[in-house]
């Protein structure tokens, strides 16, 4: 995501060009285009007419939305957003007042904007992805190892929370971005059958509560006792005979109520592995056991689909990086 000059037509690329992007002239149709990331009341151009251009693009991952868009200088107002706003400048910067206090972004700035009023002007490239506080307040929960009365409710209204350029934690936003962008190109649907959703409710609900991002000693303690690994060894159960479902880590840490850290801990000092890493290779063995018993019968898709894996291309190359050959390899022995 380098600095980029503006293009002869006057605006800056998109940050994210593999999203489809609506070249649109007149604000009239930006305003039309952009009610389906935020309740728009107005926009006005700050440029004559001849030079007003913005381009739009739009990817659902789950049940939030990715909105790339670039464009001339524009005034915008959203009169009551019912939704947080995880928000990154590419290029340009934009001036932003909301319920949650003033802030200017630029290059490289990321910012989570609270529900309510939102008030910008400037000319841009950015990404703004918008999230459902109870779907963020249910990731921050799964997180803590908490359910049921004491899941963290659901936090609407908050100051400003702002990364500049540089901060570690919006490179972690920029680098997800990418990823997401990189899906994009493999087809619309392929973030969200990656799971990123999460990890975007997960990095929001991480800015909001930023304990969840430090150490815990006394709940590490917790899987020492025997309530504890019983836990444990009921979760290794439950993703072993679930291996061809997503599996996403906030769903893992609310079946065992441990913590992100916890969570963490225990596949470590159990598995010598992270529960990412562990859960690949369960799915690779299982895929190399379904191929020697029945690969001639079944499609290397068939075997990838049973084995959790949604682009063949994806499951191919986890596979031989494994064992050394090919699935196809593998059914024709």
């Amino acid at each position: 995501m380098e600095s980029l000059p503006l293009r002869p037509d006057g605006v800056f690329p998109p940050g994210l060009p593999n999203l489809p992007h609506l070249a649109l002239r007149n604000p009239a149709d930006l305003y039309a285009a952009l009610h389906r990331a935020a309740p728009i009341r107005h926009c006005h151009s700050l440029v004559p007419d001849q030079q007003f251009l913005h381009e739009v693009g739009y990817v659902d991952i789950g049940g939030s939305v990715l909105l790339s868009q670039t464009g001339s200088a524009t005034d915008f107002l959203v009169e009551h957003s019912p939704k947080l706003s995880l928000v990154t400048v590419f290029h340009g910067q934009i001036s932003l007042d909301t319920a949650g206090g003033q802030i200017h972004l630029v290059e490289q700035g990321v910012a989570l904007l609270p529900t309510g009023l939102r008030h910008s002007q400037g000319a841009h490239s950015l990404a703004s992805i918008t999230l459902n506080p109870v779907q963020v307040a249910a990731a921050a929960a799964a997180m803590a190892g908490r359910s049921g009365d004491k899941a963290i409710p659901p936090r609407e209204h908050f100051p400003v929370i702002h990364l500049p350029p540089g901060s570690t934690q919006g490179g972690t936003i920029r680098n997800l971005l990418q990823t997401i962008h990189s899906c994009t190109a493999m087809g619309p649907a392929m973030a969200t059958h990656l799971g990123l959703e999460d990890v975007i409710l997960r990095s929001a609900a991480a800015l909001l509560h930023p304990a969840l991002l430090k150490k815990e000693p006394a709940d590490l303690l917790r899987y020492r006792d025997p309530a504890g690994r019983r836990s444990f060894d009921d979760l290794i159960d439950y993703i072993r005979a679930n291996l061809d479902q997503p599996l996403r880590l906030s769903d893992l840490e609310s079946r065992s109520h441990y913590s992100r850290r916890a969570l963490q801990y225990a596949f470590r000092e159990r598995l010598n592995s992270s529960p990412k890493q562990w859960i690949r290779e369960q799915r690779l063995a299982l895929a190399l056991d379904i191929l020697q018993r029945q690969g001639p019968q079944l499609s290397v898709k068939v075997v990838a689909l049973r084995c959790g894996y949604l682009h063949v291309s994806q499951f191919s190359r986890d596979f031989k990086l494994r064992f050394g050959i090919s699935p196809s390899q593998v059914r024709r022995l």
